[in-house]
């Protein structure tokens, strides 16, 4: 809340909202994960952080442009997409390992109980799964993958929801008519949903929660906001939304 009022204009606007949100929701799963703080939302942040994040814009961007063409192409031809795409994988996979390897050495020194110790020092998992795991979690924390379904189109599907371009949030109150639970599954369902899915919802609530108790969100214009679809589904344009005091 300190960080929006610090970047709000006179207007109630902040320049790089979407950024902005990124870097929130890295500072939650790395407390979270690491319990450590990056310094994203104060001024002067570190350049370690901002880089993991750059990384992933660019890894999510080449991936959406290797979902035209062949990734077997790419990487046989070593275009320049492909170098792009993996030396942002070696920058995020630094980066974890790092973050681990530094959080383990603490552990043995000075026993706790915390996510990461707990999981490798029962034998859960080995340090290389480990790694694995949590890049996927430190990955989806800041950019949700969607593969296989566009939720924007799925969303707005008639047969589901009753006047879906309307700004109607107490439709999902549901005390009239019940909604399909597989009409949207953002997260997924079964086996294959998102391991990160209570933590996103919990953000989500908690997020709106302080932020509705001291703003009115308002547009700042009228004109559609379409949708890119770069790997996962970004706004096409500067997020037109005001954030006044109440």
């Amino acid at each position: 809340m300190g960080r929006i009022d610090e970047l709000c204009d006179e207007r109630g606007r902040i320049e790089g909202l979407y950024s902005e949100l990124n870097k929130w929701s890295f500072e939650s799963i790395c407390l979270v994960l690491y319990e450590k703080r990056f310094g994203l939302l104060q001024k002067n942040a570190g350049d370690e952080a901002l880089n993991f994040i750059t990384a992933i814009k660019t890894m999510m961007s080449m991936f959406g442009r290797m979902m035209v063409t062949p990734v077997e192409l790419h990487k046989s031809l070593n275009t320049k997409v492909w170098q792009a795409h993996t030396r942002a994988w070696d920058t995020i996979f630094r980066s974890v390992k790092s973050c681990i390897d530094s959080r383990l050495e603490h552990c043995s020194e000075q026993p706790s109980k915390d996510f990461l110790c707990d999981i490798y020092l029962h034998n859960q998992l080995s340090r290389k799964e480990l790694y694995a795991a949590v890049t996927e979690l430190q990955l989806a924390a800041v950019e949700t993958t969607v593969l296989m379904l566009n939720t924007q189109v799925l969303g707005s599907n008639e047969e589901n929801f009753k006047d879906s371009s309307q700004f109607r949030p107490e439709r999902w109150l549901q005390e009239k008519k019940k909604i399909n639970p597989f009409a949207h599954l953002p997260f997924g369902v079964g086996k294959r949903m998102c391991i990160g899915r209570r933590l996103a919802e919990l953000q989500l609530r908690l997020a709106l929660c302080w932020i509705v108790r001291k703003y009115d969100i308002v547009a700042t214009d009228d004109k559609p906001v379409e949708m890119l679809h770069l790997g996962i589904l970004v706004p096409s344009r500067e997020l037109p939304i005001a954030f006044c005091q109440r």
